[in-house]
């Protein structure tokens, strides 16, 4: 099997994605080695058993009171535009409290790629470990979560996605490398 690169400076890419972009019919789970969380993973780690907006830590109980300028709750949690010491620049990790889970950093300061490609619909019906199917007219289209120390405190929140080309190199973004258990 190969093994997944998380990432590279430049441009978003694993062995797992090209893997499955040359056998459609294969899935993301027989990739052995490292590689980028779902959507649905991610969202799993971060809310950590909760079904609050906000992850719940030691100081904040998860609901978001202010979407737009600086929120108590969000503060606790993670770095964002109006709380953030350094503009524009990733700030050290584990300064804020981690999710029940002990993940640290889930929210803010970076935000972090997916294996998904953006969908805008996601629909409404329940379903487990969804994989956004590769549409080669959308390959370039890739979800990022958790917000970033450029965003707002609603950004924060473990629903809220956003969309970055493949190909996009900013300072605001990053990863987080998960591995399929056997």
């Amino acid at each position: 099997g190969k093994t997944a690169i998380c990432a590279s400076l430049g441009k978003l890419g694993t062995a797992c994605m090209e893997l499955l972009s040359a056998a459609p019919g294969s899935g993301i789970y027989t990739c052995d080695g490292f590689r980028l969380p779902t959507e649905a993973e991610w969202e799993y780690a971060y809310r950590a058993g909760s079904q609050t907006p906000l992850y719940k830590s030691k100081s904040s109980n998860g609901l978001i009171t202010e979407c737009n300028l600086k929120d108590t709750n969000a503060s606790h949690i993670g770095w964002y535009g109006s709380n953030t010491p350094t503009a524009n620049k990733v700030n050290r990790v584990k300064q804020m409290e981690p999710n029940t889970w002990k993940l640290y950093d889930m929210a803010g300061n970076v935000a972090e790629w997916t294996h998904d490609y953006y969908k805008a619909d996601l629909g409404a019906d329940a379903i487990t470990d969804p994989v956004i199917p590769i549409v080669p007219a959308e390959m370039t289209k890739m979800v990022v979560r958790g917000g970033s120390a450029s965003g707002t405190p609603a950004d924060l929140r473990g629903a809220a996605r956003a969309l970055y080309n493949h190909t996009a190199n900013v300072w605001n973004v990053g990863f987080r490398c998960v591995r399929t258990m056997k």
